[in-house]
């Protein structure tokens, strides 16, 4: 059966109305708390790649480029725009000295992270709106409270690094989506606006760029036996997500003369699933095991030059061509190797999380050494403090992932649009990172999922009741496992901030 939301008195849902302001104050203030407090992830070694340099370069010179005259393809733009919107202008800075030019360049990295810190908040907030029609408002702000205040959401918010402002794209764009299938007025129109949301999205991370065949398949279901409306509905959606990346797209194609949707970096990325077998290790760089040694060979014939970050931007379509040669005959000559990486990748991008950053971020607030690349590479050593907050974080998501997962089952199953939306994206992302690369830095992408499918799935246990030693009368069993997810995230968020 389809589920329906519960009909509130007037003062509960006038009440319920202020809650998403309560939300947004209380992650503010958990993650300024932690900004004020604690020294935060930062580059992480240099692992962020070059975001926080193109953003600078672009609240510059106004262009994705390296300096004014190397134009970027690697890199989508959504990022490095956000950067360059909040960080402050330094007029005198091609004039100013070497002192002043470091302490602007702390200014701006606070910058960046307070206005992420903004971007949980408002994340937060919107993946109560999504819940609370299904929710009762309680239980939805419990799951949006501990999306927005458990330690690895709040030490995100310190990361030079796209993943928060992705996960507010996600959680927002998600919303609007599932209104859009719900609307009785002009549905069209709703579901063309929210492609154009999904279509920015895209424009930080191109995951989506698949999302429309996944939302068609939703929608399908969701208005069968009407496949007409089903199809009109999901023609529309591509079509307005198609519009919001075309400019880019314009953009790359004049500056290169070939089709370029949103980055040149896809084809490299399916290459490293097809290279060696590949393990689940969540908490360490996959890429090291085929950069450089396997990486190398082949660039170095793309290009006729050794390896160099300015000599990728320079030659990143021929590199592109280069690694997708090289792929498709990996591919042709040891199709299992492929095969076998990619159930790999689907495994581990439903139950993997990367969970060593909880210890690294305890590691930087007991000891004055930065970050370094050589903790995440295959084989280090990760103890770190040996505190075993990782771990215990590590294992409640597991929970979260084993309740959610049999209730996104249960709940597709049902046709409710909320479980069909949620998804289609979540199948989408999965599908995306399976067949081309999952690491380190991507098990973000799920997170917001594992709250609103755990938090979905016990809203529907609420009428059971399981008895506790020393208690008279039963107790809800949604709620009384709700209760035990937040003391678990609550201790933890304690301990590690």
């Amino acid at each position: 059966m389809r589920s329906k939301p519960s009909v509130m008195p007037p003062r509960l849902e006038a009440s319920s109305s202020l809650l998403p302001v309560v939300l947004v104050l209380a992650v503010l203030a958990v993650s300024s708390f932690s900004h004020l407090h604690n020294r935060q992830l930062g580059a992480l070694g240099g692992m962020t790649d070059e975001w926080f340099d193109l953003g600078m370069n672009l609240r510059l010179h106004g262009s994705l480029a390296i300096g004014d005259a190397l134009p970027v393809l690697l890199r989508p733009p959504g990022y490095p725009a956000f950067i360059a919107a909040v960080v402050p202008g330094y007029a005198r800075l091609e004039a100013a000295t070497e002192a002043e030019r470091a302490a602007h360049s702390d200014r701006c990295r606070g910058a960046v992270q307070a206005a992420q810190s903004v971007l949980l908040a408002l994340s937060s907030a919107l993946l109560f709106l999504w819940l609370r029609g299904r929710l009762r408002p309680a239980l939805a702000a419990l799951a949006a409270l501990l999306f927005g205040t458990n330690p690895y959401a709040v030490l995100l918010t310190g990361l030079l690094h796209y993943d928060v402002l992705h996960i507010f794209f996600i959680i927002g764009c998600g919303y609007a989506l599932d209104r859009a299938v719900e609307a009785r007025a002009r549905p069209g129109l709703a579901i063309f606006f929210a492609g154009a949301a999904w279509g920015l999205a895209t424009l930080v991370r191109p995951v989506t760029l698949l999302l429309p065949l996944f939302v068609l398949g939703a929608l399908l279901l969701r208005f069968r036996p009407d496949t007409r409306k089903g199809l009109r509905l999901g023609l529309l959606f591509g079509l307005g997500m198609a519009l919001a990346i075309a400019p880019w797209t314009l953009r790359n194609f004049r500056q290169t003369g070939r089709l370029v949707l949103v980055n040149a970096q896809g084809w490299t990325a399916f290459w490293g699933a097809t290279v060696k077998p590949l393990p689940i290790d969540p908490n360490r760089f996959l890429w090291y095991r085929v950069y450089p040694e396997s990486y190398a060979p082949v660039f170095e014939r793309a290009t006729g030059r050794s390896y160099s970050y300015e000599e990728l931007i320079r030659s990143a379509l021929p590199v592109e061509d280069a690694f997708r040669a090289e792929a498709l005959a990996n591919v042709a000559r040891d199709p299992a190797c492929y095969a076998g990486n990619v159930a790999t990748s689907l495994l581990a991008f439903n139950v993997g999380i990367n969970s060593v950053f909880v210890e690294v971020f305890q590691r930087l607030q007991r000891t004055p050494d930065p970050p370094s690349r050589e903790w995440f590479r295959p084989g280090s050593d990760q103890t770190f403090l040996r505190t075993g907050a990782g771990t215990v974080f590590a294992w409640w998501t597991y929970a979260l992932t084993a309740c959610g997962l049999f209730g996104l089952v249960r709940g597709l199953a049902s046709r409710d649009p909320t479980w069909l939306v949620a998804g289609a994206i979540y199948g989408c992302l999965c599908v995306a990172h399976a067949v081309t690369w999952m690491d380190l830095m991507y098990y973000y992408v799920k997170f917001p999922f594992l709250l609103l499918f755990c938090f979905r799935f016990l809203g529907e246990l609420r009428p059971r009741e399981v008895r506790l030693p020393g208690l008279a009368r039963g107790v809800p069993l949604g709620p009384a496992l709700g209760t035990v997810f937040a003391l678990v995230s609550f201790g933890l968020t304690a301990a590690v901030l």
